[in-house]
């Protein structure tokens, strides 16, 4: 008999803790990501529809030669996240702007409406002859990059055009940047 009820107690016991050390671990990691602040952070909407295309990107070329060649396409993007669109520029926070300055980097924007700024990521499969952000000579190199600039004068974000605001930690490997624009 009480082997029977001190099995299931146990078993309980070993969840919950397994649980405690999961939340742990994803705290820490997304305060590690996010400049080193601790406790949980909590991501705009704008940034986990980043991610969530991000993602899709980085599968999308692993299926075609390590190449974002086409990823723009009908079985793209478009195909991989139904709940978002891919238009030139973004005004909202589930458009997400495309550029692909080669076939190993992949540049996308979305508006952030408050404060507004264009927030980004670059994934940079292969090395690439030159920055893909001019004042940031590393963006040359393999990697993904976080982002934060403002909007254009037209007040949208286009990911051909975006460039990271100079002079603050604007441009980030570790994950989006919290700092206000200035």
């Amino acid at each position: 008999m009480i082997i029977t009820i001190a099995v299931p107690i146990v078993l309980v016991i070993g969840l919950i803790v397994g649980a405690s050390y999961l939340q742990h671990d994803v705290e820490s990691n997304l305060g590690t990501s996010q400049g080193g602040t601790s406790g949980p952070i909590t991501l705009s909407t704008t940034e986990v529809n980043l991610d969530t295309a991000l993602s899709a990107g980085i599968k999308y070329a692993a299926g075609h030669q390590h190449s974002f060649a086409g990823v723009t396409g009908a079985t793209g993007l478009a195909a991989a996240v139904p709940s978002l669109s891919f238009p030139s520029v973004s005004n909202s926070a589930s458009e997400i702007a495309v550029y692909m300055p080669g076939p190993g980097a992949l540049v996308m924007t979305s508006f952030q409406p408050n404060p507004a700024a264009c927030v980004g990521v670059l994934e940079v499969l292969s090395d690439q002859a030159i920055a893909v952000f001019g004042n940031y000579p590393n963006t040359a190199s393999t990697g993904t990059y976080y982002c934060e600039a403002p909007p254009g004068t037209d007040g949208l974000c286009g990911a051909i055009s975006v460039e990271p605001s100079v002079g603050g930690n604007y441009l980030s490997v570790t994950g989006f940047p919290t700092e206000p624009l200035p």
